[in-house]
């Protein structure tokens, strides 16, 4: 009985919740005031987990890690990020001076496309045209890097 009445709250959260496209708007606005902790609640676990993997890869291989964090215009040495943990990076990459520029200029959401706990919103900046994939987890909507099909 106890799961059921779980099972329906998360339910309930799920249709009452924001819907995909008022997620996918709080994120970017979040991304565009580089507030890093709601950012991190709007990514999906699979996403996190990327970032994790990421960084073990990039740790094995010193000289891809360097090009990464340069490319990001992310300045630190070799010895800085052997201390870092995946949080750390996770903060690194998405205040870094490129992520930041990607969110300078504002969003019109035109369309959001749900298929049960994938959702895909269609929004314009500078006047092209961009694709966001949100999963449900646990009944609330998370951005992922995942490319719409």
């Amino acid at each position: 009985m106890k799961y059921a009445v779980i099972g329906f709250l998360i339910l309930l959260c799920g249709c009452f919740g924001k819907s995909p496209d008022q997620t996918f708007r709080e994120y970017y606005h979040a991304c565009s005031t580089n507030d890093i902790e709601t950012i991190r609640s709007y990514i999906s676990s699979e996403w996190m987990d990327i970032y994790r993997a990421e960084m073990d890869y990039l740790c094995r291989y010193p000289e891809e890690l360097m090009e990464e964090l340069a490319y990001f215009g992310i300045s630190v040495t070799e010895e800085e990020f052997s201390t870092w943990t995946a949080d750390d990076y996770f903060r690194a990459m998405v205040s870094s001076p490129f992520i930041k520029s990607q969110f300078v200029h504002g969003i019109v959401v035109k369309d959001c496309n749900t298929d049960g706990d994938v959702a895909t919103v269609t929004f314009v900046r500078q006047g092209e045209y961009f694709q966001a994939v949100l999963i449900r987890e646990l009944g609330v909507w998370k951005v992922t890097n995942r490319t719409a099909e």
